[in-house]
């Protein structure tokens, strides 16, 4: 019982079509999405006796990222700034991606409007994600978490900073 190769050659693309083809979209939203492990974040208050430099810390479990605000002594306002990862390798790219906005800097720390920008994502629920190098062998650090209850930290810290009761 031979079968002809016109009937192979005609019945191979069209089973090649269905496996190789991408998924139905329709489908493709079935796929269930893995929710991200909420961050935890603890406070950490320190004052400068020499400069009076006052200085709140919103700090991740593992001391991957730390959120500072910082007044100095005759400053009217307090200000963020943002650190990815600690002991980073020299010239390292730090990366921090808050639901689809990404940041990146080989700076020491995001200050300024980028500062303040990850500060109010970080405030919503959402997905936080950050990779930087570690000395001394640029071992690569990443999470994925998800915002956890740093809205909470970070208003504790504004309060302090303001001289309101925690």
């Amino acid at each position: 019982m031979a079968i002809s190769m016109q009937l192979v050659l005609a019945i191979v693309p069209v089973v090649a079509t269905a496996v190789m083809a991408p998924p139905d979209a329709d489908r493709a939203g079935s796929l269930r999405h893995i929710d991200a492990i909420e961050m935890i974040w603890r406070v950490e208050r320190e004052i400068d006796p020499a400069s009076g430099r006052k200085s709140c810390f919103v700090v991740s479990l593992g001391r991957d990222v730390i959120v500072r605000l910082s007044k100095e002594r005759q400053a009217k306002t307090a200000t963020w700034s943002v650190f990815v990862g600690f002991d980073n390798q020299p010239g390292s790219i730090r990366y921090l991606r808050i639901n689809r906005r990404i940041f990146q800097t080989a700076e020491g720390n995001f200050h300024g409007s980028d500062a303040n920008d990850i500060v109010e994502l970080l405030k919503s629920p959402g997905e936080l994600a950050f990779e930087w190098g570690k000395r001394p062998d640029y071992a690569k650090r990443q999470g994925l978490f998800g915002t956890g209850d740093f809205a909470a930290k970070a208003a504790e810290c504004e309060r302090w900073m303001n001289g309101t009761p925690v």
